[in-house]
């Protein structure tokens, strides 16, 4: 499901175009953490106040529901 990505970015915040939605996946050998290779890690970056963000994540095994975690996340995050 790595195509339906919402967001890929490299800093610590999101584009600027998406700062309220920017969600990220990494699939086992994407994680940038190496004790995480055998695990997929989907974040969200939120607006917690102007200029102020928070990121959550989930961990879970490499063939978990995607499209359920990117939808709580995003849930979770447009509360």
């Amino acid at each position: 499901m790595k195509e339906n990505r919402c967001c890929q970015h490299t800093n610590d915040e999101p584009p600027e175009d998406d700062k309220e939605h920017a969600i990220q996946v990494y699939i086992g050998e994407e994680s940038p953490v190496e004790s995480m290779k055998d695990c997929s890690v989907v974040t969200a970056t939120y607006r917690i106040k102007e200029g102020v963000y928070g990121k959550i994540g989930i961990v879970g095994p490499k063939r978990m529901d995607y499209e359920k975690v990117v939808g709580t996340l995003k849930t979770a995050c447009s509360s």
